[in-house]
């Protein structure tokens, strides 16, 4: 007969796959129950804390491979580590590109922001957590980009924002908003473990890059939304890889040289399943954003037309990537080693 605290071994053992549990299980129970022997927890009928933050970050670990993972595991791994990286790169070059136009004399002479103390510390706060993820400081960037994604939420909901989500009338884009920050910030946090790989300091070269088209984007007849560079950017990303990389990652002749390389990197599922993470989120925030600008504007303006064409684009476009990468991720083989360690991510 079983004991209560050998349930509760079994229970928290729920979170590993079922693959992993059906080879390792009963190994794994008979090592916790023997070195529970005679402690007071065993009389408790308790697991260790220890064990169940072990048991937790092994199941991350599992889930969300890294290095020489299983072709399937790795994929989820990288999957999330694309949304965490895409994600957190945007939050920074969102406010780099405020710090900017806070700092910096519009068109009228005078800054077009007003930068405030909490500003000055989130755009700290994004910028550092992600510079120490590329630098490989991993456990300080998961805590850090986890605090500044909670203290930019909170700092959101003033009574005026809590009376509008109250009523609903902006439930909807504020968890949309909320999304594309928590998404990433928490993608990071689990998805670069310690087996997870060092993810290039190419990277750093992003957040400037995507400053530079908000700042391009605020030149042009627009909206001045940032989700408008969001769609734009996420149907790029995705149609590139439905059209071009893809099929240049085909194995036929005279597909070879550095790009054949690059394309073969990059037509993984992460990619159009990363893409399709992001997608919803923006949608969920723009498309309500332009229907009441429709609702709003006396006339037609021509760059309206357009970026609701975008929009709808990337709503048709999105399926077509979630579909891509789970058939790209069905068609990789199945799991057959994992790793052992039950020690915290």
């Amino acid at each position: 007969m079983r004991t209560l605290l050998e349930e509760r071994y079994r229970f928290l053992l729920r979170m590993l796959p079922a693959g992993y549990r059906a080879r390792r299980e009963e190994e794994m129970v008979a090592t916790y129950l023997e070195g529970m022997t005679g402690t007071e927890e065993e009389g408790l009928g308790r697991p260790r804390w220890s064990e169940a933050r072990g048991i937790a970050g092994l199941a991350v670990r599992v889930r969300l491979g890294g290095t020489g993972a299983p072709a399937r595991s790795l994929a989820r791994g990288e999957t999330v580590r694309l949304v965490a990286l895409l994600g957190v790169a945007a939050q920074v070059a969102i406010s780099l590109h405020g710090a900017a136009r806070a700092l910096l004399p519009g068109r009228s002479g005078s800054p077009v922001w007003t930068l405030t103390w909490p500003d000055v510390l989130l755009t700290l706060g994004w910028t550092a957590a992600f510079i120490l993820l590329i630098a490989g400081f991993a456990r300080p960037a998961r805590v850090l980009v986890l605090a500044v994604a909670a203290a930019q939420v909170l700092a959101s909901l003033d009574a005026e924002r809590l009376t509008a989500l109250l009523s609903g009338s902006e439930a909807v884009i504020w968890a949309s908003w909320t999304a594309l920050m928590v998404v990433p910030a928490v993608a990071l946090a689990t998805g670069f473990h310690r087996d997870a790989p060092h993810p290039g300091h190419r990277w750093l070269a992003v957040p400037p890059a995507g400053a530079a088209l908000l700042a391009l984007h605020g030149l042009l007849p627009s909206l001045g939304s940032v989700y408008e560079v969001y769609s734009f950017a996420l149907l790029i990303g995705g149609l590139t890889w439905l059209t071009v990389t893809r099929r240049a990652a085909e194995p036929g002749p005279g597909k070879r040289g550095r790009y054949a390389r690059w394309a073969a990197a990059w037509s993984g599922p992460q990619v159009p399943l990363a893409l399709f993470a992001l997608a919803v989120p923006t949608l969920g925030a723009w498309l309500p954003l332009l229907a009441a600008y429709w609702a709003s504007v006396p006339f037609v303006m021509p760059y309206l037309v357009v970026e609701t064409a975008g929009a709808v684009a990337l709503a048709l476009t999105a399926p077509a990537l979630l579909a891509a990468g789970v058939r790209a991720l069905r068609r990789l083989p199945a799991p057959e080693q994992l790793p052992t360690a039950a020690t915290p991510a």
